[in-house]
């Protein structure tokens, strides 16, 4: 029998999420690949990193969620939810009763019509 100790499944939790990390480096990559092209490789990492950080306070677990919110961490950059200029991001992720796709679709809509068109 084989016994899995905790040191053992840290291991896997760090190779996951690097895994993770940089699988939504290469969505990046490939849904901004003129923007990419003219980034760093690591810069990409980083922000695919920022997108778990900012994620995981939000109830974004999953990595089809993940995706989309990785490309508002592209385009508002790491600190989107702290912005002054976008409350809209902010306000739309703190909602303790939505889940993160009401969230995305939310702030879609916002961006699509009122952000993108607005301006």
């Amino acid at each position: 029998m084989f016994t899995i100790r905790d040191s053992q499944l840290q291991a896997f939790r760090i190779d996951m999420r690097r895994q993770l990390t940089l699988r939504l480096a290469d969505h990046l990559k490939t849904q901004f690949a003129a923007q990419a092209r003219e980034t760093e490789p690591a810069e990409m990492v980083r922000l695919a990193d920022a997108t778990l950080e900012v994620g995981s306070k939000y109830g974004f677990e999953q990595e089809k969620d993940l995706r989309p919110l990785a490309e508002y961490v592209f385009v508002f950059g790491p600190q989107l939810d702290r912005r002054e200029d976008t409350p809209w991001i902010r306000e739309t992720l703190g909602q303790e009763d939505l889940g993160p796709e009401e969230k995305l679709s939310r702030l879609d809509s916002f961006y699509m019509f009122s952000y993108r068109i607005g301006r």
